[in-house]
């Protein structure tokens, strides 16, 4: 997975089997919060995870097609 899509961004997939904020996100990767915003617009326009915003927070979750690939990586 990380030769498809690089290492962070395996780890920003990987990071989100349970959804997270964006700071959660970075927290668990140990990346800036610029940096985790980026992956994840960059994960979104990949149809690999879906953002929701609830109560003024942008809440990330895998697609599933970005659990099959988890699972067949895994």
């Amino acid at each position: 997975l990380a030769a498809l899509l690089g290492r962070t961004r395996a780890a920003v997939l990987r990071s989100l089997i349970t959804p997270a904020s964006t700071t959660q996100l970075a927290r668990r990767v140990r990346i800036s919060l610029a940096s985790a915003s980026e992956h994840t617009r960059i994960l979104r326009a990949a149809a690999l995870l879906t953002t929701h915003r609830s109560q003024g927070t942008s809440l990330h979750s895998l697609t599933p097609t970005a659990q099959t690939l988890l699972v067949q990586n895994s």
